[in-house]
């Protein structure tokens, strides 16, 4: 055997087993995905986005602000642009407001709805309230 040729043919050799090894996975990946249904998946969320999307630009609601988030974008309440759930709890536990049954308490009066408790904390403040 010559000595010249072996790491020539060891490369190619190498270079084949890698190839096959890439199309191997490639066609187990395309099984799982048909299997599970990604693709299908991924088409559905795509079109669902692209029609959220539409009906935020035809209702005049900023591309930036999710259509399943509500926003709070003043520093009273919360960082701006955070969403209004993430804080509520502490809000709720900074400011002595307390949830009983449907309304919740504040200063001694009753709300409603947290967004009404949050308004007059901005009213408090001398803030304007949130047109809801």
């Amino acid at each position: 055997m010559n000595n010249q040729f072996f790491p020539t043919a060891m490369l190619g050799y190498l270079l084949f087993i890698g190839i096959v090894l890439a199309v191997i996975v490639l066609v187990c990946r395309e099984l799982v995905c048909w299997y599970w249904k990604i693709n299908q998946n991924v088409a559905l969320l795509t079109e669902i986005r692209d029609l959220l999307a539409a009906k935020q630009s035809s209702q005049g609601v900023p591309q930036s602000q999710s259509a399943l988030t509500t926003q709070v974008t003043d520093e009273f309440c919360c960082p701006p642009g955070a969403p209004i759930g993430v804080w509520r709890e502490d809000l709720m536990r900074a400011n002595s407001i307390r949830m009983e049954g449907d309304s919740y308490l504040w200063n001694g009066n009753r709300y409603p709805s947290f967004d009404s408790v949050i308004a007059a904390m901005r009213e408090q403040k001398g803030q304007q309230a949130p047109n809801s």
